[in-house]
């Protein structure tokens, strides 16, 4: 159990605290990339272009397909965020191709 909470944090139900607490503890470029990630995620969300559960989906993949910068600068951080936001971009298109191969809207 964390100090400052009454109750324990299940992943179950937040699949994302774990993941947070690891790219903190990793550090360099992870909790930017995390927090990047996380808002390009929610966006799409509230856009209804993913489901809620993407989101977690979409964060892992993205901090899974991450090459960090162990001691990054300000310029390596803020450089993050178009690298990251194609990776999202071919993910929802895999994921997009998927769903309509699968509906038999196209085939391969």
């Amino acid at each position: 159990m964390i100090p400052l909470l009454k109750k324990e944090l299940y992943e179950s139900r937040y699949p994302l605290f774990p993941l947070a607490l690891n790219a903190g503890k990793s550090g360099g470029t992870y909790p930017a990339v995390l927090s990047a990630a996380d808002e390009i995620a929610v966006e799409l969300f509230l856009k209804k272009r993913i489901k809620f559960m993407d989101i977690f989906r979409l964060i892992e993949l993205v901090l899974q397909q991450h090459k960090p910068v162990e001691e990054p600068t300000i310029e390596d951080i803020l450089i993050t965020d178009v690298p990251l936001a194609i990776s999202i971009l071919m993910w929802l298109a895999t994921v997009a191709t998927v769903l309509m191969v699968f509906r038999g809207e196209i085939s391969l």
